[in-house]
């Protein structure tokens, strides 16, 4: 059978046929680890989780007082109608497109607002935006300028719909860790809820203690051209426009209902549109607890700022085989975080925000399974081209390649025996009945495309492999041992300076990382961390490697994490330089208001060192001097973090190199003796050693020493090389949570140079984030 090439994921032909004793053969030659699996649960009823509660309502009635400032958007031109088009490749089903409010309403908002005093000394406004003919609108909030306690609200028709308080702190922190590529789109832009029917509402209100004017914008909308949430209102199309040989889920008695409410539709905005797709809720093995994880695939999104825009639909289904459309569909808002995403698999593991989904009756946690479902029936649950939730039934034919006569076999092939899957069906489930679990349906794969799905042929689907993600998911899903964790740098994290690659793994030969696509580097592996003890059975699974960020330069780089071949982490990151790779001889302190709270101030220092900025002050504590260092007599070996009174903050590295040694240990405080990864690559050394397998380092969170002055001494094969005095300045608890907090330190490093900083929670310290001059 000829091929052509592929275009989106549901326009690829048919591909080649393979042998069924090929297929047996695959299912023979499995991974020698062994079988990881997790049934499916529910969590007890909490109470119906609603988005019109108490809690969510307008600070007017403006169904009685009207909107003084209504804006309307010219009707939809053919061009803008055009973006919805055939799709491109790779990408999933476009529900909408952006468009720009006229002038003058581009600019500032609010000198056309009318402010009424309410009794509690706020203040509040409305508006008004109208797309003609949309289903379903999306409001762009420029949220730089607006003050930490505005309270944004949102609402549909005649009060119908209400989503909020959303507040700029809250909406900031979500972002702080968003992809900045596009720096409005992703970064400033906040994207209300999807608000039903052709206009949105925008509540502002400003506490009391919130004074003067502020510059406020909306200056684009999504328009939607599905309604997502009332599918008995005739403006809605997306009900039946699904292909008709597509099987409503309640037509088969052989899917439990528990395993379809797993199931939902998510939309998200990125600057391109609004799109839909399909994803699955999974559980972990801690009976406690019921985070929902949710399943979707990389090429429906792949960023932080995109998964801050994320909508769920929730039991958009109906109720019995023919009956209504449904009226109790639930829609949640909030975004998500992004956990792990990968394209050699096509995944994008999230955890929503919203917890309410957790009380939503009749909620469903999916149960998984990394077992080869080759030969096994297997199910769909979907909603193709956003449609009410359907049921695919086929066959796993093996395994095979996401690119035609490709050789990595890194997805399941299913033939459809009975229904399909389309466009808006991308990321949902497979289920297999494995024989694990008491013969639960459980999840083995999520979907990345199929054949140009048609009603009058045989038509096959492509499912990433679940047992290829699961080591970048297992912390989260699986707290048995079979983990692996990198902690720094994050997926979509900035980077500056000379910091430390880390994190860790609970079984392992060898640790490795890959940067931009280069060769594989080996990293240290085997230090202390009690915090995996419970995780992993023992304490010995840390890794890390030194590694100085400037030498990829300033921009967007890639880092893969690989434990025995098994690539278990796929992360993009971006790094700011201050133009060189290691700065030398320049200083600067600066003072940081308002951070970790209102009316707390920090004092950051550049360290050379560390090629960046560490805390030396704080407004709870005085600065301590350290004591001078004890003497010692020349050895061949660097002990380069922490130096001579220097200070040290947040989690750091204590660093340096040895020429020869079986054992490399640190001791603090007078403490007990702590053993350190030694050996990784130090070109750098060769010179002084003859060659370069002579790096020593240990992860640290400094924070644990508490504020004041300490000691450290370090030792080759027990005899001492170096012996430290330096500071150590916190902000007053071991790990800080939930701050945020961004500062322009000018003229640095030199004159008519500009620096800024941003807080980062997992380095507990700041970083810099952006750099002007030269």
């Amino acid at each position: 059978m000829s091929t052509v090439e592929k275009h989106s994921p549901f326009e690829f032909p048919p591909l080649p046929w393979r042998s069924i004793a090929m297929f047996m053969l695959l299912a023979l030659a499995m991974s020698e680890g062994r079988a990881a699996s997790v049934g499916g649960g529910s969590p007890p009823m909490a109470g119906k989780a609603s988005m019109s509660s108490p809690g969510k309502q307008l600070k007017q009635d403006y169904r009685v007082t009207a909107i003084p400032l209504q804006i309307v958007l010219d009707a939809v031109t053919t061009a803008e109608k055009s973006t919805l088009a055939a799709p491109r490749k790779n990408q999933p089903l476009k529900v909408g497109f952006a468009r720009e409010v006229p002038q003058p309403y581009q600019e500032d908002l609010f000198p056309s607002l009318s402010w009424e005093l309410l009794p509690d000394g706020g203040r509040v406004a409305a508006f008004s935006v109208t797309s003609p003919g949309a289903r379903a609108i999306r409001v762009a909030i420029d949220v730089e300028g607006l003050p930490e306690e505005t309270e944004m609200r949102f609402f549909g028709r005649k009060n119908s719909e209400i989503f909020g308080p959303f507040t700029a702190r809250a909406i900031r922190a979500q972002q702080a860790g968003g992809n900045s590529s596009n720096t409005e789109s992703a970064q400033d832009l906040f994207w209300s809820p999807v608000i039903e029917g052709e206009t949105a509402g925008v509540e502002i209100y400003l506490p009391a203690s919130v004074e003067g004017g502020f510059p406020i914008r909306a200056p684009k909308i999504q328009h939607l051209t599905y309604s997502l949430q009332y599918p008995n209102e005739e403006n809605l199309f997306d009900i039946g426009s699904s292909a008709y040989c597509n099987i409503d889920v309640k037509c088969r008695d052989t899917v439990p209902d528990n395993l379809s409410a797993a199931v939902a539709k998510i939309i998200f905005t990125d600057p391109d549109g609004t799109w839909e797709c399909t994803g699955t809720l999974l559980n972990d093995n801690d009976t406690s607890s019921w985070i929902p994880y949710f399943m979707t695939a990389n090429h429906c999104l792949s960023t932080q700022s995109t998964a801050n825009t994320i909508d769920s639909y929730w039991f958009f289904e109906r109720a019995v085989c023919g009956g209504p459309n449904p009226t109790s569909v639930t829609h949640f808002t909030g975004g998500a975080d992004l956990l792990a995403t990968g394209a050699s698999t096509d995944f994008t593991f999230l955890r929503l925000r919203d917890t309410q989904i957790s009380s939503l009756p009749g909620i469903h946690f999916a149960g998984w399974t990394t077992t080869n479902p080759t030969g096994l029936t297997v199910v769909g649950i979907h909603h193709p081209q956003g449609d009410l939730k359907k049921w695919s039934q086929g066959t796993a034919d093996g395994y095979t390649s996401w690119e035609v006569n490709g050789t990595d076999e890194n997805h399941i092939q299913v033939t459809w025996l009975q229904g399909i899957t389309e466009e808006g069906s991308s990321g949902s489930g497979i289920f297999a009945i494995t024989g694990e679990q008491d013969g639960q349906q459980l999840f083995a794969g999520n979907l990345h495309g199929g054949t140009i799905p048609s009603c009058s042929r045989i038509n096959l689907a492509l499912y990433g492999r679940f047992d290829l993600t699961y080591p970048s998911v297992s912390q989260w899903l699986d707290s048995s041992g079979s983990g692996a964790y990198l902690e720094s740098p994050q997926q979509d994290s900035f980077e500056s300076g000379i910091g430390l690659i880390r994190g860790w793994t609970c079984q392992a030969n060898k640790v490795e990382i890959q940067i931009d696509g280069g060769a594989r580097q080996q990293v240290a592996y085997g230090t202390t961390r009690p915090d995996t003890a419970a995780t992993c059975g023992d304490d010995d699974n840390g890794f890390g490697y030194t590694f100085n960020w400037n030498t990829l330069g300033s921009g967007g780089h890639n880092l893969r994490a690989f434990a025995d071949d098994v690539e278990f982490a796929n992360v993009n990151f971006t790094v700011t330089t201050l133009g060189v790779e290691y700065l030398e001889g320049v200083s600067g302190e600066a003072t940081l208001p308002d951070f970790p709270q209102a009316g707390d101030n920090v004092t950051v220092r550049w360290a050379e060192p560390h090629q960046n900025f560490v805390i030396v002050g704080t407004s709870r504590r005085l600065n301590i001097q350290p004591a001078a260092a004890v003497p010692l007599a020349q050895f061949p070996a660097n002990l380069e973090s922490p130096q001579q009174g220097s200070f040290e903050s947040g989690i750091g590295l204590i660093r340096g190199w040895i020429c020869q040694a079986s054992t490399v240990e640190i001791q603090i405080d007078g403490g007990a003796s702590q053993r350190v990864a030694y050996g990784t690559t130090r070109p750098d050394t060769v010179a002084a050693c003859g060659d370069s397998d002579n790096g020593f380092g240990y992860t640290f969170n400094w924070n644990r020493l508490g504020n004041g002055t300490h000691n450290l001494r370090a030792f080759a094969d027990g005899v001492e090389f170096a012996n430290v005095n330096f500071t150590v300045t916190t902000l007053g608890v071991e790990y800080l949570e939930g701050a945020s907090g961004q500062y322009l330190l000018p003229n640095f490093p030199r004159s008519g140079n500009d620096v800024t900083v941003r807080w980062a929670e997992p380095h507990q310290n700041f970083v810099i984030v952006s750099f002007t001059g030269s």
